[in-house]
């Protein structure tokens, strides 16, 4: 196990900074969309949102009963009551844990889908459409 010297732990701690700052600004400054409410909790969530949001929009074309942000924040709170409650208040940090969760279920379960040559949980594509959807 490679011990972690004070200045590695310092140049570790310099970009994780510098990776949330960038990611802060590109969230402020970067897409061309305006996300408000649970989709900008959503926004936070992915590297690249504008892509996020494609894959979304597949899913809807797929799914056109669920393209409404009621209807998606119902169907991801069916397994995870906590998540509706995180994504409206925009808890990052909780939607990102319960979302995690239950992908991973759906994961062992075998439960994935396929979008644009991408294998996704029902619950990743659904958070990616609520920013198509918004």
């Amino acid at each position: 196990m490679t011990r972690l010297t004070r200045r590695s732990f310092l140049a570790l701690i310099g970009v994780a900074v510098a990776g949330g700052a960038a990611a802060a600004a590109r969230l402020l400054t970067g897409g061309t969309h305006e996300w408000s409410g649970p989709a900008r909790t959503v926004a936070t969530l992915f590297d690249d949102p504008e892509a996020a949001r494609r894959l979304g929009e597949t899913w809807l074309e797929r799914r056109p009963a669920e393209n409404d942000r009621e209807v998606l924040l119902r169907r991801l709170s069916e397994a995870e009551p906590g998540l509706r409650r995180a994504l409206i208040a925009g808890d990052v940090a909780s939607v990102r844990t319960l979302a995690a969760r239950r992908a991973t279920h759906e994961l062992a379960a075998g439960d994935l889908r396929h979008l644009e040559g991408w294998l996704v949980a029902p619950t990743e594509a659904r958070l990616a459409a609520l920013l198509a959807a918004s």
